[in-house]
């Protein structure tokens, strides 16, 4: 079983999105999965409108909701979403993440082809890129979704904007073995805010412990991510930090790791207390 994980903060413009992408994905895969959300406490009604969707869906969806006061790092949602996962193989993706149609079968079938020393990376693309801007992009790709023509490569295509430097070394968007974040101790949460590095440090530490990358080119593995405000509170200032941070961290990767894993089993005792709405 794959389990989806979907850390959601007021979310609510772009969720009917991205969940109506993973709807045509229970079609199309051929493969066990839930979607687990986890929600920081968001207060723009997206409690309300996941409560409703879970009542008339196909998909099996897991919802948590926390209340920590506002905007966290996204490492502290993504390690409750490892420890709640029901799945063996974890697919991470961001609250304004839009999937192709056959998105999950494209992260999950590389592992049955090869051992689980494996991080499948999605290829991921940014529409406030790309020579347009961000609302016009974000525009046309819900247009898009809800006449059931998206797909991220051709979408590209046809506007004839540059690809050359995708996005996937940056935004969150992977599938992995369970144990694998585990022998890394999850995700971790020393980054300020949403700016990035975060996202790094996974990377290297999962390399680290000896998982190859197969970075997906595969268009059922392609991911758009739609335009949205900034995310942390102080921007360039927080990324510049971020990055010493990583800086440091990967100096004493072993002692880092083996500190994470300590963080990340205290997590998985609270989510023993944890209230999960299911609808299966």
């Amino acid at each position: 079983m794959a389990t989806v994980i979907l850390p959601v903060f007021n979310k609510l413009k772009h969720l009917p999105y991205v969940l109506l992408t993973l709807e045509r994905n229970f079609w199309t895969c051929s493969f066990n999965w839930e979607l687990l959300i986890i929600d920081g406490g968001s207060t723009d009604k997206t409690r309300e409108y996941i409560l409703d969707y879970m009542t008339a869906t196909h998909l099996k969806i897991s919802y948590v909701r926390f209340d920590w006061g506002g905007w966290v790092n996204p490492s502290l949602p993504r390690n409750y979403g490892t420890v709640l996962a029901r799945g063996d193989i974890l697919i991470y993706i961001d609250g304004d993440h839009v999937v192709n149609n056959n998105f999950i079968n494209g992260a999950i079938e590389p592992f049955f082809v090869d051992d689980d020393q494996m991080v499948v990376r999605a290829m991921v693309y940014d529409s406030t890129t790309g020579g347009i801007p961000g609302p016009q992009a974000n525009a046309i790709i819900q247009k898009l979704i809800l006449q059931g023509e998206y797909n991220a490569l051709k979408w590209y295509e046809n506007l004839r904007i540059p690809v050359k430097n995708n996005r996937d070394k940056e935004m969150w968007s992977y599938a992995v073995k369970k144990e694998k974040i585990y022998q890394i101790g999850g995700h971790d949460m020393d980054f300020l805010g949403g700016w990035g590095r975060d996202e790094d440090w996974v990377m290297h530490a999962l390399k680290h412990i000896g998982c190859r990358f197969n970075y997906s080119r595969s268009k059922d593995m392609s991911v758009i991510h739609l335009w949205h405000p900034k995310g942390g509170p102080n921007g360039v200032r927080d990324a510049s930090k971020n990055h010493k941070v990583l800086e440091a961290k990967l100096k004493n990767i072993d002692k880092v790791i083996e500190h994470n894993k300590i963080r990340l089993v205290e997590i998985e005792q609270q989510a023993k207390f944890i209230k999960v709405a299911r609808n299966w």
